[in-house]
C-alpha cells in the first residue's frame, strides 16, 4: 500500500537524519583516534625524557621498584591508546551491542560487527525504492541498530582514552620523582 505524502516525507527525513548521525559517529571516532595518537606521542616523549634523566645517575638503581611502577604505568597508557586506535570491525552481521559478550573476542568469521558506517549500494537503493511502501520502516530500524552499535563502540574507545589520560599524569609524577631522586645532591659544607 503506497504511503501518503506526509508519511513519505517522514521516512525520507528519518533516512536523512540516520545517515547524518552515522557520518557524525564516524567523525567522533576519528576525533578519538586523533587524540589517542597525540597522547601516544606524549607518553613516548615523557618516558624518553624523564626515564633518561632518572637513570643518568646510578642512584636510580636503588629505586628499582619505583622505576618498574613507572614503566608499568607507561605500558598501560600505551595499551589504552592502542585500544582507542585499534581498527573497528565493519563487516558481518550487526547485532545488539548487549550481546557482544556472546561472541569470540579475537578475529573469526562469526564475530559481530562493531561498527556500521559503510552500506552496500543495494541497501541504500532498496530503501529509496521502499519510500512508497510501509516496509521502509524496517530499513530505518536496521539503521537504528547500526547507530546503537556505533555508539557502543565509541563508548568503549572513550573509556580506553580516558584511562590513558588518567595514566599520563601518574606517569609524569613517577618519572619526575625518579629523576629528582637520581639528581646529584649538593655537597654539604
Amino acid at each position: 500500500m503506497p504511503m501518503n505524502e506526509p508519511e513519505r516525507k517522514k521516512r525520507a527525513f528519518e533516512y536523512k537524519e540516520t545517515m547524518r548521525v552515522l557520518a557524525r559517529q564516524s567523525a567522533v571516532l576519528d576525533g578519538l583516534r586523533n587524540r589517542a595518537y597525540i597522547l601516544l606521542t606524549a607518553n613516548s616523549i615523557v618516558a624518553a625524557v624523564f626515564a633518561s634523566a632518572a637513570f643518568e645517575n646510578s642512584k636510580a638503581q636503588h629505586h628499582l621498584a619505583l622505576a618498574i611502577l613507572a614503566l608499568v604505568v607507561f605500558a598501560l597508557g600505551i595499551m589504552c591508546c592502542i585500544g582507542t586506535i585499534w581498527s573497528v570491525h565493519d563487516a558481518g552481521a550487526v547485532v545488539d551491542p548487549r550481546t557482544w559478550s556472546d561472541y569470540p573476542r579475537w578475529p573469526s568469521g562469526d564475530r559481530p560487527r562493531r561498527w556500521r558506517v559503510t552500506f552496500q549500494l543495494k541497501e541504500l537503493t532498496a530503501f529509496h525504492e521502499r519510500l512508497d511502501d510501509q516496509d521502509a520502516k524496517k530499513t530505518v530500524t536496521d539503521f537504528e541498530l547500526a547507530r546503537k552499535t556505533n555508539w557502543a563502540t565509541i563508548n568503549r574507545r572513550t573509556n580506553f582514552l580516558e584511562a590513558a589520560c588518567v595514566l599520563m599524569p601518574i606517569q609524569i609524577a613517577l618519572w619526575a620523582v625518579l629523576a629528582l631522586m637520581a639528581a646529584p645532591q649538593p655537597a654539604s659544607g
